[in-house]
């Protein structure tokens, strides 16, 4: 895990980075960014003291950290994956998702979950 500074701190991941420009730069979204202002917002949040960049280095396929058995559908593999980031790191997953599986994570426990 990398070091920072004492004090609260946030982390992400380019399948997250990816995911928010996605959405934010979506004609569709109410008040879309140019794809280049997203990327810019990024990289903004990410030079913030207390950011943590985890490296997307879990693999969905490995069954020593999942359990394929308890993921109802795909709808869930993303969040399994950034559950087991979570574990990995030693951080946790904030969401607004109250259907996240934490049995299908090996390690995975309640301090690793917070849904808002």
């Amino acid at each position: 895990m990398v070091e920072c500074a004492p004090g609260p701190r946030w982390a992400n991941c380019p399948l997250t980075q990816n995911g928010f420009v996605r959405v934010i730069s979506n004609p569709a979204y109410k008040h879309p960014l140019p794809l280049s202002g997203a990327v810019a917002l990024i990289q903004a949040q990410a030079g913030r003291l207390g950011h943590v960049l985890w490296p997307d280095d879990v693999s969905f396929s490995d069954a020593a950290v999942f359990d394929h058995e308890r993921l109802q559908g795909p709808n869930q593999i993303t969040d399994a994956y950034l559950v087991a980031l979570a574990v990995k790191n030693g951080g946790r997953l904030v969401t607004f998702d109250r259907g996240i599986s934490l049995e299908a994570v090996s390690g995975a426990k309640p301090e690793h979950l917070v849904i808002l």
